[in-house]
């Protein structure tokens, strides 16, 4: 495969990994937007649910890291939407810029060059995610550069600050620096420096982008019969404050569908009519006696 060539099976697998990747920066930003606005200090830096996905963060960041050419430049999401508007470039953003908002000290972990001569006073900081997937093909070229930290400091805490350290690298060095680069620093309307995305986000309409589907809507999958067997599609099943009866009040969602079953079921016996006649039609041609000179 060409680099920069990606066949379609390749784009669609990339846009739902990056859509699962979205999903967790969505819930990690909102942990993270709500730890700074109640002021928390949690003692290992960010809190417990944080914590947990931390880890999943950093190894898909590790992944993107050292696999630039799969995903680079990046598929657009537009014709697809997981969860609220948004993409993950956009959360990763948003999430190195929170990430930098957190009160921690940050000369915690120490980098190998500086770690030279001091190996007794200092433990190399292990993480288990990467212990648990040492020698797994897809993150085997990721650089790992060790990173210590001083006996008397908090392991616990240390590993949080590498994780962090790791996904902070990724988003405000990597990205930013690539040929074309998929975040930038700029000032925002109050005059502040943060990351934004400038890769086409989903949530921006465009003729090949599906609609804003609310809480209240389903996709009802109805078959269409015909010669070659039933043929399944999807239909948009629209909210029940859409539908009114004949005295104008709204219909229940269950007569709605009920009113749809009927209407397919109706449509079912009209195609098998004009099938029939079609047939009829055929047979009375074959039958008829052919004319003779």
């Amino acid at each position: 495969m060409e680099q920069g060539y990606r066949s379609e099976v390749q784009e669609r697998a990339l846009i739902v990994s990056l859509q699962m990747f979205s999903l967790i920066l969505e819930r990690g930003v909102s942990l993270l937007k709500t730890q700074l606005d109640s002021a928390e200090e949690p003692r290992l830096v960010v809190g417990e649910d944080m914590q947990v996905l931390l880890p999943a963060i950093k190894i898909w960041c590790d992944w993107m890291l050292c696999h630039s050419t799969v995903w680079n430049p990046p598929p657009s999401c537009t014709d697809y939407r997981v969860g609220p508007p948004g993409d993950a470039w956009s959360r990763l953003a948003t999430m190195a810029n929170l990430l930098d908002k957190l009160n921690y000290t940050r000369t915690v972990l120490i980098q190998a060059k500086d770690a030279e001569g001091r190996e007794d006073e200092l433990e190399l900081v292990k993480l288990p995610e990467d212990t648990t997937l040492a020698g797994f093909t897809p993150l085997m070229s990721n650089p790992q550069d060790p990173c210590y930290v001083e006996k008397t400091e908090d392991m616990d805490i240390a590993q949080v600050c590498l994780r962090i350290s790791k996904v902070l690298f990724f988003g405000q060095v990597f990205l930013c620096g690539l040929e074309t680069p998929v975040l930038k620093l700029q000032k925002n309307e109050i005059g502040m420096s943060e990351y934004v995305s400038v890769v086409e986000a989903s949530s921006i309409s465009s003729p090949s982008s599906p609609p804003e589907q609310s809480d209240s809507e389903l996709l009802v999958e109805s078959y269409s019969e015909d010669e070659d067997g039933p043929v399944s599609t999807m239909k948009r099943l629209p909210s029940s404050n859409d539908v009114f009866d004949d005295n104008g009040a709204p219909l229940a969602l269950g007569e709605i569908m009920s009113l749809i079953e009927r209407k397919e079921e109706l449509e079912r016996k009209q195609r098998k009519q004009d099938r029939h006649r079609q047939r009829v039609q055929v047979s009375g041609k074959k039958a008829s006696p052919v004319a003779r000179d």
